[in-house]
């Protein structure tokens, strides 16, 4: 459908995340995270199906004042009139950590929040996620102890808060620690991966978030044998069985397709 050529043509390359639908205009939306102009700090770009004859256009290319490298899939959100499309950067912003940034439907582009590191999260990865008309995500590093976060934003307002902090193995710690792949929301629940933490052997974890009360569960900590580093966001079927991939670990260790029931 679309041949990407890189920056040299003032378009994108390497497009790492996924295509996000806007149901307002019915064009499907997405990140590269580098080419664009000669900034060659990524773009968001909309690609229209048939209705729209096959049609491809550049939106906005970033650079590092409006954030940069975005891997993430950009989503727009059935509360929002304003028909924006939201977007995390893994960097740019004020802090070169990253962004969450609004791109309006004329290609004006603005950030909501640039990421500090430290108490703030930094470089995010994940794609956001709405879950009562409020914006969730991680962040891969930062924190308190500056190994990722769950937080959240008002996209109306710009309200943002760090709910959580992950914490790792250290210590006698049985945590998670660099949430790379984003949230997925099931019953008001937010539930993710992380690339490392869980166990002493430190392979990842499946994990729940409450946010009313901004708790945090390890349902799973891989052990290698099934499974081990999942990198990509899990998925439901139905209310209950969980199915994810991992990077390495199993039999081959190649990674493994899992599943998992979730009470």
């Amino acid at each position: 459908m679309y041949d990407f050529q890189g920056s040299q043509s003032g378009d994108g390359r390497e497009p790492t995340g996924g295509l996000g639908r806007n149901m307002t205009d019915e064009y499907f939306y997405g990140t590269t995270r580098g080419g664009g102009d000669a900034n060659d700090d990524g773009t968001i770009f909309k690609f229209g199906g048939y209705e729209h004859g096959y049609s491809y256009a550049v939106v906005h290319d970033f650079d590092a004042d409006f954030g940069a490298n975005p891997y993430a899939t950009p989503n727009s959100f059935s509360k929002d009139a304003r028909q924006n499309v939201y977007v995390t950067t893994a960097d740019g912003g004020a802090y070169n950590l990253g962004t969450v940034t609004a791109i309006e439907p004329d290609g004006d582009t603005y950030v909501i929040h640039p990421f500090a590191g430290n108490g703030d999260g930094a470089n995010p990865e994940g794609t956001l996620v709405e879950c009562g008309g409020i914006l969730y995500g991680t962040t891969t590093y930062g924190g308190s102890d500056g190994l990722g976060t769950i937080f959240k934003i008002d996209p109306f307002s710009g309200e943002y808060s760090l709910l959580y902090s992950f914490k790792g193995v250290c210590c006698g710690r049985s945590d998670g620690s660099f949430p790379v792949g984003g949230l997925v929301v099931k019953k008001g629940r937010l539930y993710g991966t992380t690339i490392n933490g869980g166990s002493a052997s430190d392979l990842g974890t499946v994990f729940r978030f409450n946010p009313h009360s901004n708790t945090e569960t390890v349902l799973h900590a891989f052990k290698g044998t099934d499974g081990a580093h999942p990198y990509a966001r899990v998925a439901f079927l139905g209310n209950k069985t969980l199915y994810g991939t991992t990077n390495s670990g199993g039999a081959h260790d190649e990674g493994v397709l899992f599943r998992m029931t979730v009470k």
